[in-house]
């Protein structure tokens, strides 16, 4: 049976050239062929658990253009050391080898090698297994829910009946898309959102307060080369502290463990529970105050100079340190701090003061660090 008379379905959907491919569990090499045989600048990863299937395939299908791969689902070890990411992935008649309790974990892992815009074809298969081999049923439904928790969406899917002309086997041809806002920042908040270790929101609150500065104050940035910016540090600490701290008054812990409202929270400290404090009506500052052009006097514009420098601390040390590219592990924002002098008797919110306490190099547009 031919390559186009079992995927038929995929090819309007395959990448235009240059495209790099990968064919998981490529079995004899007929599909990961028939892929690399579409054109001079097209390559194809062809991954195969079976040391055995795999010489038979290299010596079948003498491809320049097919790199062979031995690793297995759910863990691709091997293939994500290799640092690429594909525009197609064909994942064909593999879901069923999976046991139930490692599906999630494959579909991550899978999801994790698409390029923006890339596509991943996946077949669930219903019905008896053979009794020399081990399947599992595999629901659909399961299946597209697994992968849109990834990030995906749906844009294919058909059912099929077996090629073979078993009555009892039938297929779900599956086809979801990876999405494309036109620069590489997509992979890394769609690592971060769901990927992310998220004991704490330290790491969507610092997305916050960045989407905050790019909506309200984007003229505080400064292009330092062609893919990056450079934003103040200060006021990355500004709109944290304006996130945070009404949260913190309505008693609305990031985690059941925070009951307490700040207790555990590394940046409200002394300072802040002076100042952010509805009880203490002296020195209480509204986080509503917090805009340029407010001036703060006294003990007040001390705590609030204080609190601040603990935000700037806390998010140095936490979510711009732990907040990594997918693939390299290396942190998306490089932080560095000036040490600013005590405000004294006055504090303004400007620009004067929120710039000289740091910037950091941040994604440009084009999404590179």
């Amino acid at each position: 049976m031919t390559f186009e008379q079992v995927h038929e379905w995929i090819l309007p959907y395959l990448p235009a050239k240059p495209s790099l491919i990968l064919d998981i569990g490529a079995g004899s090499g007929r599909d990961a062929a028939a892929l690399a045989e579409r054109g001079y600048e097209v390559e194809v990863v062809a991954v195969e658990p079976s040391a055995n299937m795999l010489m038979q395939a290299r010596i079948r299908h003498p491809h320049l253009r097919i790199r062979w791969v031995s690793d297995r689902l759910p863990g691709l070890s091997s293939l994500f050391r290799s640092g690429l990411s594909f525009d197609f992935i064909l994942a064909s008649a593999i879901w069923m080898h999976l046991a139930p309790e490692v599906r999630k974990r494959a579909m991550r892992k899978v999801v994790d090698l698409l390029k923006p815009g890339g596509h991943l074809a996946v077949t669930p298969r219903k019905g008896p297994a053979p009794t020399e081999q081990r399947f599992y049923n595999v629901n659909p439904d399961e299946t597209v829910q697994s992968a849109e928790d990834q990030g995906v969406r749906l844009i294919y899917r058909q059912r099929a009946q077996d090629l073979l002309g078993r009555q009892d086997v039938f297929w779900t041809h599956l086809i979801f898309r990876l999405g494309d806002n036109g620069t590489e920042a997509l992979p890394i908040l769609r690592h971060a959102i769901l990927h992310s270790d998220k004991s704490s929101t330290y790491k969507l609150g610092l997305l916050r307060a960045i989407v905050r500065l790019a909506g309200q104050s984007p003229g505080l940035a400064r292009q330092t080369s062609d893919d990056s910016v450079s934003v103040p540090l200060g006021q990355i600490g500004l709109n944290w502290i304006r996130i945070y701290a009404p949260l913190l008054a309505g008693n609305l812990p990031q985690t059941p463990l925070n009951t307490d409202r700040e207790k555990g929270l590394g940046f409200s400290g002394e300072p802040w529970r002076r100042v952010f404090s509805e009880a203490n009506s002296l020195l209480f500052i509204s986080p509503g105050e917090l805009r340029a052009g407010t001036v703060f006097r006294g003990e007040g514009a001390l705590l609030l100079h204080r609190a601040l420098k603990d935000a700037i601390a806390n998010i140095s040390k936490n979510p711009a340190h732990y907040l990594t590219f997918p693939r390299t592990g290396q942190p998306v924002f490089i932080v560095r701090k000036n040490r600013i002098a005590s405000p004294g008797a006055t504090l303004s919110i400007n620009t004067e003061y929120l710039c000289p306490s740091g910037h950091w190099k941040s994604l440009s547009p084009s999404g590179k660090p």
